[in-house]
């Protein structure tokens, strides 16, 4: 799994690189497919590829959100996504980010305290992005009051 996904990610980042959309969404699908969320707080060897692959995804979208992209390469999803407002945007790209790193073991609501920095990071930087400054900094508050 761990090979298959750095191949899928060396592709993916590579479409995104020359704005192929659609080839970056369906790599992410593929990858996102072979990764579930973590059993356990404890590291597994999927850490780093969910943070890649969560990173690329945020990019993509956000990228995709606030450009004017040609609507008939765009993938459904992301045309969807399109029909947004910001503030619901960054939430639900935040949602899918806290079911992604929150252990499905612990059988909770999803909590900020399982995300890596690098991914607040970057949704705090999409949010900047789409001017959407309130969410940026609910995330960051959430994110540190669980520190």
């Amino acid at each position: 799994t761990e090979a298959t996904l750095q191949s899928l990610y060396n592709r993916a980042t590579r479409a995104f690189l020359h704005r192929d959309v659609a080839i970056t969404f369906t790599l992410l699908s593929a990858a996102f497919a072979l990764l579930p969320p973590p059993l356990a707080p404890s590291p597994d060897p999927l850490d780093v590829h969910r943070r890649k692959w969560d990173i690329l995804r945020i990019t993509l979208e956000t990228t995709v959100f606030s450009s004017t992209p040609d609507l008939v390469d765009l993938p459904q999803p992301l045309r969807e996504s399109l029909l947004l407002s910001p503030q619901s945007f960054i939430s639900n790209l935040y949602a899918r980010s806290l079911t992604l790193f929150t252990p499905s073991s612990l059988y909770r609501k999803p909590s900020s305290a399982f995300l890596p920095h690098q991914v607040v990071i970057t949704l705090i930087a999409s949010s900047i992005k789409i001017d959407c400054l309130n969410i940026g900094r609910e995330i960051t508050e959430d994110w540190l009051s669980k520190r």
